[in-house]
């Protein structure tokens, strides 16, 4: 099918008195508990984020099935994410185990044409997603973490937070998409904010950046 270059779709805020405008997204996860987790996210941004709803505008895009098939479809995901389903937003996510978060932020930004930069973001936990389901789970249970708990946190290997959030190192897709979304429906994911959680606070400031690039520049929201 014949990619064709089509203005950016926008989305009106939605106040007291009109229906929630839908935000139509496109994901493209390593894995299934970060998918699960962005979902988690998004049903979050729905309560909070000016009356809006997401929808997903193709599912058969969502896990990749490892970081290696995740950079390889990364650029064409993005592509026909604007392109072919008209979406307003792209969301990618993945592990980013040994590497650094920045790092790996400013390399795919880089990689994606101009006219499509504001209204990508990614979602790279440190480590793994299970750094962040691990703070989102303390926090549920009551826990006040300290500085020093979360600098600890980020020095542990994926498989001590694994353990933590799922309660063994090895667990099924089920099992893993079944507890990321317990957390993630607890949660109203401020233990991700009030912890300063860097690699967080990046990704929700760069989606919060692509929901406003796809608003009239008349609107100010709110």
């Amino acid at each position: 099918m014949p990619r064709k270059n089509r203005t950016a779709p926008s989305v009106n805020p939605a106040n007291r008195d009109s229906q929630p405008s839908t935000v139509r997204y496109v994901l493209l996860a390593e894995d299934v508990a970060l998918r699960t987790f962005v979902e988690g996210f998004l049903r979050h941004k729905e309560q909070n984020h000016q009356g809006l709803i997401f929808t997903n505008a193709f599912r058969d895009i969502g896990v990749a099935g490892g970081e290696t098939k995740f950079e390889n479809a990364l650029r064409t995901t993005i592509e026909d994410a604007f392109l072919l389903h008209d979406a307003h937003i792209f969301i990618g996510t993945r592990d980013t185990d040994k590497s650094d978060w920045k790092k790996l932020s400013t390399r795919f930004v880089s990689s994606i044409p101009d006219r499509w930069k504001n209204r990508c973001a990614f979602a790279l936990p440190v480590k793994c997603i299970e750094t962040w389901l691990r703070i989102m789970k303390e926090s549920v249970s009551g826990s006040n973490l300290s500085q020093n708990t979360l600098k600890q946190y980020i020095k542990e290997p994926c498989k001590t937070h694994q353990r933590e959030v799922y309660g063994k190192p090895k667990t099924t897709e089920i099992q893993r998409a079944y507890i990321t979304k317990s957390i993630t429906g607890k949660s109203d994911f401020n233990a991700l904010r009030t912890n300063q959680t860097d690699s967080f606070l990046a990704f929700e400031k760069a989606f919060d950046t692509a929901i406003n690039a796809i608003r009239p520049q008349s609107t100010t929201g709110g």
